[in-house]
């Protein structure tokens, strides 16, 4: 199933840039839906891909007599809609596959030259992940994305109306309501403008994360988690929000990466000032640090997604700016996206990205480690 995994992934990364690069060319936006819709296809016929995706399917199949959970008011109606109009579990897969991806491809509709770079960034980076992970904060996240703009024009109503459909699909959208004033406060002016300030920053993250400050801070705040979804007060228990880490190859190029940025972040939000690049930058840089302070913690570092999945804009932004103005960081930058393509796929069976069709019976038991999850 490994060879399997890399044709299927492998395959629909060179048809979405195909499409990407035509749209680019044409400056045609319908390639770039073809190219979400490829997506969705594939991740509608999925099977076990993404650890929660047994949840997701109990969810769809129960909706109609019971859920067992808790579960927002936008994603149970976008769930009986698709069972009203007839259709079936691969399509609910394909649909909840379908919109918070175009909905982050969208940011850049009137962009053409970063069509290429943000769907090389998303697959290549394994940003596809989450997408077939947590189903519902990542139509949040795409709503969120929609919020930036007006956010960038000061349209503060406009902005905290896409914030409340982000909530309506998941209750953890509640704190993002803290985003427009802490811009407005600073005059919509990007806070990080530093570039020593922010290795400053970098390093000092690095050095919490050493200190053992994620469990004291789980058990002060274990309220709040419960608050916005991601802890069952019943069974609430800091370890089992915590997780063992050490330093792998995978977090040391996510952090190659990251200091590669924000050794050029000027350069690039300077090259792409007529973007939200700025907003988004600040958005990012705040996760990314408190995703390094927090990375043994998987309820946390969930939080946290609104903020780190801006990488996805972030680095698309980079890999431009690098194409054009300094092509050496172009390539390494490429090159350590790949490793990242490659490691991804290769870790299939415990990250659950193991592609399996739903209609591989003979694999299901490829899957059984995740279905009591």
């Amino acid at each position: 199933m490994l060879l399997q995994s890399f044709l299927v992934y492998s395959l629909l990364t060179v048809v979405m840039l195909l499409l990407a690069w035509q749209a680019s060319r044409s400056k045609d936006w319908s390639f770039m839906v073809l190219a979400v819709l490829a997506f969705a296809v594939i991740f509608g016929y999925r099977y076990g891909v993404g650890r929660d995706f047994f949840m997701y399917q109990r969810m769809f199949d129960t909706v109609l007599t019971g859920l067992e959970r808790k579960c927002e008011w936008g994603f149970v109606q976008l769930m009986l809609l698709v069972h009203h109009i007839g259709l079936g579990e691969t399509f609910f897969f394909a649909i909840t596959s379908f919109i918070p991806v175009y909905l982050v491809f969208r940011v850049f509709k009137d962009e053409p030259d970063l069509y290429v770079p943000v769907v090389a960034v998303f697959m290549l980076y394994a940003f596809w992940q989450p997408t077939a992970n947590v189903v519902r904060q990542v139509f949040a996240f795409g709503f969120f994305v929609m919020s930036i703009k007006p956010l960038q024009q000061q349209k503060w109503l406009t902005h905290y109306l896409w914030i409340l459909v982000a909530f309506l699909f998941h209750k953890s959208a509640l704190f993002l309501v803290i985003v427009y004033p802490l811009f407005a406060w600073n005059r919509f002016e990007n806070y990080f403008k530093s570039v020593a300030s922010q290795i400053v920053i970098f390093v000092v993250a690095f050095v919490l994360m050493q200190i053992g400050l994620v469990e004291w801070l789980i058990d002060a705040f274990f309220k709040l988690i419960v608050l916005l979804g991601y802890a069952d007060s019943a069974a609430f228990s800091t370890h089992m929000y915590y997780e063992d880490f050490s330093l792998g190859l995978g977090f040391i190029i996510r952090m190659a990466v990251n200091l590669m940025i924000i050794c050029h972040s000027n350069e690039i939000k300077a090259y792409f000032k007529h973007t939200p690049v700025a907003i988004m930058y600040d958005i990012w840089f705040v996760g990314m640090i408190l995703g390094v302070v927090f990375v043994q913690s998987m309820s946390v570092t969930r939080m946290l997604l609104y903020f780190t999945q801006m990488a996805i804009f972030v680095m698309a932004f980079a890999l431009e700016y690098f194409r054009r103005e300094k092509p050496e960081y172009f390539y390494l930058m490429l090159a350590l996206m790949l490793l990242t393509f490659v490691a991804t796929i290769l870790d299939g069976e415990s990250n659950t990205s193991l592609y399996i069709f739903n209609w591989q019976e003979e694999h299901f038991h490829l899957k059984k480690a995740f279905m009591r999850l």
